[in-house]
């Protein structure tokens, strides 16, 4: 069974949901030259479409199209129920997925979570934390301008590279990259070992809490899309 669905629309599917974000055109509503499909299919597979002006976003990214696990975003309907954990006393987190990039590379592969201060409040975040799996040019060079936080090895002999960038009065956005600089468009992630190394940086606290996970796309201009044939979380 497969179901479309389009810009600031939901979809449910046990503790998963999906939706095409056409945020910047939330905030600036003379932006109407766009439009965000995804078709979800069985498996959370999920064929995902965007076009937007081609130009570089006022916003540096034109949204964020996603499908997540949990609560991950304080909008739209709730995924049936996950537990949010503390940070401290997660056990295992791992996340997994395969993606194929359609059309021209201009768009980011943005996978991550906030963390929060009250369980289950994404109103509360404090901490925006991301893994970066692709990046086109133009945001491999804003990465780059970010704040070194550091170097950490992961489970599976991954390495990675920490920046981070603060704007304005949002949460600060913790940025995660594969260190050697390459793009990573499948594999298992152990995000419990991101969790410890910023704990242990003092960047997020031991108190606050995980409540879900997203894999989504932050269009850059034109058009493009990506089709998902694998997204699971596993977290306890």
């Amino acid at each position: 069974m497969t179901k479309l669905i389009k810009d600031r629309e939901f979809v449910r599917s046990g503790n998963f949901v999906a939706s095409p974000g056409p945020w910047s055109a939330d905030l600036d509503p003379s932006i109407t030259d766009y439009e965000n499909t995804i078709v979800i299919g069985d498996g959370n597979k999920a064929l995902f479409s965007w076009r937007w002006p081609d130009k570089a976003s006022p916003f540096g990214v034109w949204g964020y199209n996603y499908i997540s696990y949990g609560t991950y975003w304080e909008y739209g309907p709730k995924a049936y129920p996950v537990a949010p954990l503390q940070l401290g006393k997660v056990k295992y987190f791992d996340f997994s997925y395969d993606v194929e990039m359609l059309g021209a590379d201009k768009a980011n592969l943005l996978c991550e979570f906030f963390a929060t201060s009250k369980a289950g409040d994404i109103g509360s975040r404090q901490v925006e934390i991301g893994w970066m799996m692709n990046m086109p040019d133009a945001s491999r060079a804003w990465f780059n301008t970010g704040k070194l936080v550091g170097t950490f090895s992961s489970r599976g002999g991954h390495k990675w590279i920490v920046r981070s960038h603060q704007s304005g009065a949002t949460p600060l956005f913790v940025m995660i990259a594969p260190a050697d600089g390459r793009d990573m468009l499948s594999g298992t992630i152990d995000a419990l070992s991101a969790i410890k190394f910023l704990i242990g940086a003092d960047i997020i606290k031991s108190d606050w809490w995980v409540n879900g996970h997203a894999l989504g796309f932050e269009p850059l201009g034109g058009a493009g899309g990506a089709y998902v044939s694998r997204f699971g979380v596993a977290l306890r």
